[in-house]
């Protein structure tokens, strides 16, 4: 009998903060409460896009309640009887901090783990994480980690499950996330691919083989005495003559990335795109539905970026950037990714903090473009507006009716 193909939902985003504002806490409970009550009875599915934290204010208990009543009036019923306050975790809530007095107020977009959350919970989801740096444990920061409130009670496979000295390839996660994909089918839920790295997404999607090629005795010492000698704008440049494709798929700073490429191509006489083209099997493995989540107006995406950076900073990425940089030698990885390797030459002393994170911003931006970049030449996305109102619903709708088609 023909074997029927695993329903597959991917789903791909960026998740930024907007800019704090001050609101009025009499005017915001005159909107909470009645809106809470009226969404607490509903009990449908759905999610919260804002959420509000209180800076010393004498209400700010009561504010987190009606929080946690908006939330909880969006979820499934039957949660426990914490799911309220729960939930308003989940959504963006962030804890009360002492400092001066009056009331603050910030809106936080979670869109991309708002519409993770709401289709996990719609359909029996679990979540199998597509970022090549969440899987490394301790990098929480700098690599936006989903924390275990933030989860929502959601399985979420592929996060915390290497120590940042452990290499891991796309073959390794093609590998294991089709392990992550035959058991959460098998239980009757549906998988969730989410995640920005768009090599693993693409791989895994497409069904590409890897093979287990040995590179001759030497060739990568070689490279990495080239690499030493000339720098890496050199073999960057390199890459460029012998697999123009593959270096404009790779950071010219991505020294990995540019070294296993010229390795691949040394040893095989083909260009990674060769090898690209003959692995493709003729019938693609999975029968997926691709959710792309984007914000038109670049600007504000780009200040976006900026301020979240900075949020990252409060959250404690610099610590975590000198744990990367005291151990560069053995996290290479993780000394190559953007969040940790711009600060490199504060702990150098030899440049300011300030260049450092503004480096950081540019770096981030740029990394957003070439995600879009990658998604783009994807075929059969379906592109969604992150900034627009109905965006759960339009997720929900969309899986919903990929679902019915079976």
């Amino acid at each position: 009998t023909a074997r029927r193909l695993p329903d597959f939902v991917f789903l791909w985003g960026r998740t930024y903060l907007q800019k704090p504002f001050q609101l009025d806490a009499v005017i915001l409970f005159k909107i909470l409460q009645p809106l809470g009550k009226a969404l607490c009875a509903r009990g449908g599915v759905g999610v919260v896009f804002t959420a509000f934290y209180a800076v010393h204010h004498p209400h700010a208990a009561a504010l987190r309640e009606h929080l946690g009543q908006i939330a909880g009036g969006f979820v499934r019923k039957g949660l426990e009887p914490d799911a309220h306050f729960r939930v308003q975790l989940c959504h963006g809530a962030l804890p009360l901090r002492a400092a001066a007095a009056g009331f603050y107020g910030g809106v936080r977009l979670l869109i991309q783990l708002v519409v993770d959350v709401a289709l996990a919970q719609q359909f029996s989801g679990e979540v199998i994480s597509a970022d090549s740096m969440q899987i490394y444990k301790g990098l929480d920061v700098g690599t936006a980690k989903v924390t275990p409130q933030e989860t929502c009670g959601i399985p979420h496979h592929g996060v915390d499950i290497l120590t940042p000295e452990k290499t891991f390839s796309v073959a390794d996660f093609t590998a294991l996330a089709g392990e992550y994909i035959q058991d959460i089918t098998a239980r009757g839920h549906l998988p969730l691919l989410v995640g920005g790295t768009g090599l693993y997404v693409q791989s895994l999607l497409y069904g590409v083989r890897f093979t287990a090629e040995k590179a001759p005795d030497g060739l990568r010492e070689q490279l990495t005495a080239e690499l030493e000698a000339n720098g890496p704008e050199a073999m960057y440049a390199k890459l460029q003559a012998v697999d123009p494709e593959a270096a404009a798929a790779i950071h010219p700073n991505n020294k990995v990335r540019v070294l296993r490429a010229l390795e691949h191509y040394r040893a095989t006489g083909k260009r990674l795109s060769e090898q690209k083209a003959d692995s493709l099997p003729p019938e693609r493995p999975y029968r997926s539905l691709v959710l792309g989540l984007d914000f038109p107006d670049r600007a504000a995406l780009y200040r976006r970026i900026d301020l979240r950076v900075d949020k990252m900073l409060e959250a404690g990425l610099l610590a975590e950037a000198e744990y990367v940089w005291h151990n560069r030698e053995a996290f290479r990885t993780a000394a190559q990714a953007i969040g940790y390797k711009e600060f490199f030459p504060y702990f150098q002393q030899t440049a300011a903090l300030d260049a450092c994170t503004e480096k950081l911003k540019q770096a981030s931006r740029n990394y957003a473009k070439r995600q879009l970049t990658w998604f783009r030449h994807m075929d059969g996305v379906t592109w969604l507006d992150a900034g627009a109102a109905d965006v759960r619903q339009t997720a929900l709708r969309l899986t919903q009716d990929f679902l019915l088609k079976g």
